[in-house]
């Protein structure tokens, strides 16, 4: 990918401006999309995906969730509970 082209994700989704917030600039926030990611495309033959973590990441996933389901069918339930609960469900199993 070339500086300056847009970003495509699973299903065609596109990262959000949000003003005044640099999207994607660390490292947290980019493995937090990256861990979005990877439940979007994990769940594509489920009927409905869940997750929880980053209070952080859960503006983009809100909208990111909206048109994923326009395009898929498959409806997103995200649960903004802080990157450590996230970390800590994962582990759990």
């Amino acid at each position: 990918m070339q500086h300056g082209q847009p970003i495509r994700l699973v299903g065609g989704l596109r990262p959000v401006k949000l003003e005044g917030i640099p999207v994607f600039k660390s490292l947290k926030s980019r493995l937090a999309v990256l861990a979005v990611a990877s439940v979007f495309s994990l769940g594509a033959n489920a009927a409905q995906i869940t997750g929880a973590g980053s209070t952080w990441v859960y503006p983009l996933v809100a909208k990111w969730s909206v048109v994923y389901a326009k395009e898929t069918g498959i409806q997103v339930n995200y649960q903004a509970i802080g990157s450590g609960g996230g970390i800590a469900q994962i582990k759990a199993g």
